[in-house]
């Protein structure tokens, strides 16, 4: 006789992200975050900016935590380890551009008045 056997189903955690920009120093990133996922810490030497296009997560910048909603964003400083994590239930697209410092002019600045 066949019996059925229940097992319960451990929930997985996944994360896939893809370079979709690059651009000299400039480049972008989306990364799609599974329920309970998270990206691994990272640290740029460039300044960063974390984009949610869908879903809610938790932008860990050190030991402050950021708590995003789809359609905002944050400015990560250069040198400032960042984790970025699901935790809501659905999948969440974020999208993560990593910007240069702003040139600055060579040579001397006049001020007019």
């Amino acid at each position: 006789m066949n019996t059925l056997e229940t097992v319960p189903i451990e929930p997985t955690t996944w994360c896939m992200s893809k370079n979709i920009l690059t651009e000299g120093e400039l480049s972008g990133a989306l990364t799609l975050l599974g329920p309970g996922s998270s990206t691994e810490e990272q640290t740029s030497a460039l300044a960063r900016v974390v984009f949610v296009a869908h879903g809610n997560v938790t932008a860990a910048i050190g030991t402050a935590n950021f708590i995003l909603k789809a359609d905002q964003a944050l400015h990560v400083a250069p040198d400032r380890p960042l984790v970025v994590r699901n935790h809501g239930e659905s999948p969440a697209k974020v999208f993560i551009l990593s910007v240069p410092a702003p040139s600055r002019p060579k040579g001397n600045i006049v001020y007019l008045n």
